[in-house]
């Protein structure tokens, strides 16, 4: 091999390790992105059904908004329960023996001796009480709070099915009330997932003077089939104190969104909602 194909060879193999160096390390010192808002519309009227395919329809641009559940009459408040506090120490008692009279000696020499008295004995042992029946109230009481958590649930999509019954009947058989929607009559309906997003979207008021204008917040909330919101957090915070906490108050906010649509079979769905604070701003 003459010189100058070794300088090419040698030339050909640096390069070579130079472009696998920058696939290997540039990807490194590369930003990553942050989260970018979904491009949706937020719907202002609170969709009935829902779907998974892209339009909303139903309803009327000039009806009335579905009205809120009644709030439940509130419970008459739960005695506290406390735990009995221990009973004292059992002290053991023995009833002091009468002292017995020694006869008198008949013979004048001996002197009358009388009998010592004798202590009554204590016992000293601590009868402590079995924390059993503590343990045992505070099961049952964590049991009934899941009881009544879930019967609140039931209870709100009950009375919304309740409401616009109510509505669709009217006050009278001549009556035709039209519930707040897009357009097209009959029961308002939309995407599932613009549903949900626009339900925390309205619910959400970021605090004034946040200094990052392109602050995005990422959460992940469950929701039940009903339209009960099973679990709700924060996953990507945005690094701002103030916008991160008013995502949080939000997410414990909203209890309830849209059902999960008709034709769908799982008992409960995940979805991201990403708070884009621009895009609120642009929104609102």
């Amino acid at each position: 091999m003459s010189r100058l194909q070794k300088k090419c060879a040698i030339a050909s193999a640096g390069l070579h390790l130079l472009l696998l160096l920058i696939l290997v390390v540039g990807p490194a010192f590369v930003p990553t992105k942050e989260p970018a808002a979904e491009s949706f519309e937020v719907i202002e009227y609170t969709p009935l059904k829902t779907t998974d395919l892209p339009f909303s329809g139903g309803g009327s641009p000039t009806g009335s908004p579905v009205p809120p559940a009644p709030a439940p009459a509130s419970p008459a408040p739960k005695a506290e329960v406390k735990p009995e506090p221990a009973p004292p120490p059992v002290r053991e008692v023995k009833p002091t023996p009468q002292p017995t009279e020694r006869p008198r000696s008949e013979e004048p020499d001996v002197a009358d001796t009388k009998p010592k008295k004798q202590l009554p004995s204590v016992s000293t042992e601590i009868v402590t009480r079995s924390s059993a029946d503590k343990a045992r109230v505070q099961k049952e009481a964590a049991a009934a709070a899941q009881v009544q958590q879930r019967a609140d649930a039931q209870r709100r999509s009950a009375q919304v099915g309740e409401a616009v019954r109510s509505l669709r009947e009217g006050l009278s058989g001549s009556t035709t009330v039209e519930l707040l929607g897009p357009g097209g009559g009959g029961i308002p309906y939309a995407n599932f997932k613009q549903a949900v997003a626009s339900a925390y979207y309205n619910a959400w008021t970021p605090p004034a003077g946040i200094a990052n204008e392109s602050a995005v917040t990422k959460a992940s909330v469950t929701i039940d089939r009903d339209g009960t919101v099973i679990s709700a957090r924060i996953i990507v915070p945005s690094g701002d104190a103030a916008m991160d906490a008013s995502v949080q108050r939000t997410l414990e906010r909203v209890k309830f969104v849209a059902p999960l649509p008709e034709g769908s079979t799982e008992s409960q769905r995940t979805l991201p909602i990403i708070f884009d604070l621009k895009a609120k701003k642009g929104i609102g």
